[in-house]
């Protein structure tokens, strides 16, 4: 149930006193963010210290599970797991060169500009070293549930050697450009507002810190801050800070607020002093009327040691961009935080713990020697203790005054029980490093045992990686160019772009894809297409240094795969296409010789008529010329039957040995200018 806070200004307004402006825009900020942290660290802050503790290794007296606990053993189980989970994350997203693409505009065909700009993007982002600050992120993500991070727009040094031309000596000369970069945050230092599911939709978030006192007079001397001075307090302590107490009066608790505040609040700090009778008691006479006019604007605002305002700006981004951006490692329904691997294996590793120093504190009074004494004949004053060589005074036989005393033997199946406790970490973590030996477990020494492990740590992993991409990486990424756009515009011009993430599979999810695809191997034939594809597959999953070299070889057997050469001749096929073409060749050269001959008998009846000396001869001419053209005709019919039959026989021949052979060679008849295909073809001209 939501509870009303009175907050220092509404103590001001209850009692109509004057109120400086700034004092005005600090009490509605700190009034808000001092309950917001109140709720955190009820919920979350003692979880989150013994969090930090199993992953650290470190020991804390209320880690006890029981009182006669003597042992502070913490075993690694959960820190593997911790380490397995983040370093699969980090595998996945940051080992490709770029861990994000932008996509233009589909309607847009030039997408020349969106390469430019994303090359550029890339270099800008590895030059503020996103990646090392992600993997910080994702730590904390595996360790608290939630990874955070902070966009901190400011300028870079660059530094170039260039020759004076005036001296003809060197000289360095330094630029400066605009430069965004990515901080993490400790769930420990980020109060959101308790009623809001994301960073988005909440009334505000804010980051505390603490800074060194001079970087803020500095920012102080260059305008960034607010001029004045700063109230010094001892700063909170931070989660297991190491920080020298004598060292803490030089530094200054941040508190760094983005979200809403009431506009007239921050009009008002353009006067020195906020009357509070003349402007704040009108608006506040009627309680709904103000909840309703009240105008609420995004701003940033920046509080030393919880008193003096240092920063108080709209925000200046067009969008309005909250520079917070987070995910959570498992999505925990109506929740801002999220379930990190050490929640989800806090209670295996507590049982682990408390059974592993049972099991030492039972070892110590075991193994370590213990005499039983008769103390009546032992001699007063003697402090008796056993070390190799010493002699012991005893009035009386030794042996019935001393005798050595232990508690029994430990029971095996207490180690064997961790081992169990240990399997179950692995279950409720998803770390396949904390897997049971072999000896407790039996499946882990069968491929397919090995295999079903695995493939659920991989399925996993999928889910937290895609919370990531969605949460973090495509958010932080578009608002990272957004802000570029308007500070940078020459460099980054304004265009309509979306991102995706480019992940891939992480280590264990690549070896377990790679014996996958080994074995399918064996099923395949080999130097088939299918058999090269396994192969690039198996090879675009390994880390060699050579990887593009051998992708590019395999493509040109997988080419050559899908494009085999013929194969060579079968001898009898070979032998049979030989004797039909020797055929078809031999009936070819007799019908050439049948045509030759009909061509000059018809030459020779059309030159008789036309030299005919009279009528008779003449038309004795004409009927053998005609006769001649009937005969020619009818070879002419014989020569169409018979180009059949040589199509058929070359359909046959093409069938059979899959190449085909022109059998009919294209010879000129001597003295006729016409081809035999011409022949075949029926285009036979006869003189008239």
């Amino acid at each position: 149930m939501a509870e009303i806070v009175e907050t220092e200004l509404d103590e001001a307004l209850a009692e109509h006193v004057s109120v400086p402006a700034a004092d005005a825009v600090v009490a509605w900020v700190v009034g808000h963010v001092n309950p917001w942290r109140d709720h955190r660290d009820s919920e979350y802050s003692r979880r989150w210290e013994e969090y930090y503790r199993l992953w650290r290794g470190i020991w804390a007296a209320e880690d006890k599970t029981r009182n006669s606990e003597r042992s502070r053993i913490i075993t690694p189980a959960l820190q593997q797991a911790v380490e397995g989970v983040t370093s699969e994350i980090e595998s996945a997203i940051l080992d490709k060169p770029h861990f994000f693409d932008m996509v233009d505009d589909a309607e847009d065909n030039e997408n020349q500009d969106i390469m430019v700009m994303r090359s550029r993007l890339r270099e800008d982002l590895k030059e503020a070293d996103f990646e090392t600050a992600m993997n910080q992120i994702f730590l904390m993500g595996s360790i608290f549930g939630t990874g955070l991070g902070k966009l901190v727009i400011g300028e870079r040094e660059h530094t170039a050697l260039v020759r004076d031309e005036a001296t003809g000596t060197a000289r360095m000369e330094v630029t400066t450009s605009d430069q965004i970069r990515l901080v993490p945050i400790l769930p420990t230092q980020f109060v959101i507002d308790p009623a809001a599911k994301n960073i988005k939709e909440a009334l505000g978030c804010a980051h505390e810190y603490v800074t060194p006192l001079h970087e803020v007079h500095a920012l102080q001397q260059d305008g960034t801050y607010r001029p004045g001075d700063i109230n010094m307090t001892q700063p909170e302590d931070a989660l297991e800070s190491d920080e020298d107490p004598s060292n803490q009066s030089e530094s200054v608790n941040i508190c760094e607020y983005h979200g809403y505040v009431p506009l007239h609040l921050l009009r008002a700090l353009n006067d020195f002093e906020l009357d509070v009778d003349e402007e704040l008691v009108e608006l506040f006479d009627d309680a709904e009327e103000e909840m309703e006019n009240q105008q609420l604007v995004e701003a940033i605002i920046t509080i030393g040691n919880g008193g003096t305002l240092l920063k108080a700006v709209e925000n200046p981004t067009l969008l309005k961009e909250r520079m917070f951006y987070g995910y959570r490692h498992e999505i925990v329904p109506d929740q801002f935080w999220g379930r990190g691997v050490c929640e989800k294996g806090y209670n295996s590793q507590k049982a682990l713990d408390a059974s592993m120093r049972a099991r030492i504190d039972g070892l110590a009074l075991t193994v370590h020697p213990m005499m039983g004494i008769d103390g009546s004949k032992m001699p007063k004053g003697f402090r008796f203790n056993v070390s190799p060589g010493k002699s012991i005074i005893t009035t009386g036989d030794p042996s019935e005054v001393l005798r050595p005393m232990n508690f029994g033997n430990i029971d095996p199946n207490v180690f064997t029980n961790t081992a169990e406790l240990e399997r179950m970490v692995s279950m409720s973590t998803g770390g396949f490093d904390t897997a049971a030996p072999v000896t407790v477990n039996n499946r882990n020494e069968t491929a397919s045992g090995m295999s079903m492990q695995l493939g659920t740590f991989v399925k996993r992993s999928k889910r937290t990686i895609r919370n990531i991409e969605n949460e973090f990486i495509i958010p932080m990424v578009s608002a990272v160019t957004r802000i570029y756009m308007e500070i940078w515009p020459e460099r980054y011009p304004a265009v309509d772009v979306s991102f995706k993430a480019v992940s891939v599979l992480g280590t264990m999810a690549r070896e377990l894809e790679q014996a996958q695809f080994a074995s399918m191997l064996n099923t395949v034939p080999p130097q088939s297409p299918a058999f090269w594809m396994l192969v690039k597959s198996i090879y675009e999953l390994s880390t060699l240094s050579n990887r593009e070299e051998m992708v590019q070889l395999i493509d040109g057997q997988l080419q050559q795969a899908l494009n085999p050469p013929p194969p060579p001749p079968d001898p009898l096929v070979e032998l049979k296409r030989m004797e039909i073409t020797g055929r078809i060749r031999a009936e070819a050269a007799r019908i050439r010789v049948e045509w030759v001959r009909a061509q000059s008998e018809i030459a020779r009846a059309a030159n008789d008529a036309r030299l005919a000396p009279s009528e008779e001869a003449k038309n004795e001419s004409q009927a053998i010329l005609n006769l001649a053209k009937a005969e020619a005709e009818e070879l002419g019919s014989q020569l169409n039957i018979y180009k059949a039959q040589l199509e058929s026989l070359e359909r046959d021949t093409v069938a059979q040995t899959g190449v085909a052979e022109n059998v009919i060679e294209t010879t000129t008849s001597a003295g006729t200018g016409v081809t035999l295909n011409d022949v075949l073809d029926g285009r036979l001209d006869t003189p008239s």
